[in-house]
């Protein structure tokens, strides 16, 4: 899958990138970054499931390194990804789910670690 070519100097806050709506994107080195897209893009094809799976790692040409994946991708009352930070001295990256949780992502593979209710 490709998103589309990012010009990482560019790259904003929230954005939208033909019909893919960016929500939020985390530039983690010069070559890759996170990105959160819109719950309503048309890339999930009004799926319920794939809208969950918000949350990729891109690099400079469009190229989706990974899709975060956790435990919860078939539960849809978790909701969606809403916000992402990164912490750049430990390398965390973590994610906040609509229905109250909070996941800690492996940044390398974008699989969930641990998750925390936080609501």
């Amino acid at each position: 899958m490709i998103i589309k070519k990012i010009d990482f100097a560019d790259a904003k806050e929230s954005l939208e990138l033909g019909d893919v709506r960016v929500k939020e994107i985390i530039k983690i080195d010069d070559n890759s970054m996170v990105v959160t897209i819109k719950s309503d893009a048309t890339i999930f094809n009004n799926d319920k499931f794939e809208v969950l799976r918000n949350v990729f790692l891109v690099d400079k040409e469009g190229n989706v390194i990974w899709r975060v994946t956790s435990k919860d991708d078939d539960t849809p009352y978790f909701g969606n990804f809403v916000g992402t930070n990164y912490y750049k001295d430990s390398g965390r990256l973590t994610a906040y789910r609509r229905g109250g949780f909070l996941y800690d992502i492996d940044i390398k593979t974008g699989v969930v670690i641990k998750s925390v209710f936080m609501k």
